[in-house]
């Protein structure tokens, strides 16, 4: 008799949710031309010397706030993604362009609709914050993700 055989997978494993958007958003066209080359976009906040090595001075970084199936094809998700700048401006601005691009988001694979939430600042940080959420309707079984 014989037993269970698990399918071949991929040699690289697909990335997740965190991992595309970041990967997304992490595009050079994606951004504002003004923030091109002065940002670092991840799931994990860069300490103060990390970024300053890199030469950026901003930090966009993504979280999967989890989701619930729809069907057998499709989830919600939910993002949440926090904006570090140097100044309230330059975080007003670079939410803004990164909630633009969330939104162009939607229509494709992995992604059929996305919603960002207005972001709003966040008071006690030594940098300005910014917070927004995405709310994501994805194909749960899509190789992207």
């Amino acid at each position: 008799m014989a037993g269970f055989v698990e399918p071949a997978r991929p040699a690289t494993p697909w990335p997740g949710l965190t991992a595309a958007v970041v990967h997304y958003l992490d595009a050079p066209d994606r951004l504002s031309p003004a923030f091109r080359d002065d940002v670092h976009v991840g799931d994990v906040k860069l300490t103060a010397s990390a970024l300053a090595d890199l030469d950026h001075t901003c930090q966009v970084i993504v979280r999967d706030d989890g989701g619930e199936p729809l069907d057998d094809v499709r989830s919600t998700a939910r993002l949440g993604v926090n904006v570090w700048a140097p100044s309230e401006n330059i975080a007003d601005r670079l939410a803004a362009a990164v909630r633009r691009a969330l939104d162009a988001m939607t229509g494709g694979r992995p992604v059929l609709a996305c919603t960002a939430s207005r972001p709003i600042p966040i008071d006690g940080e030594v940098e300005p914050l910014r917070y927004l959420t995405a709310d994501l309707i994805i194909f749960t079984n899509s190789p992207h993700l």
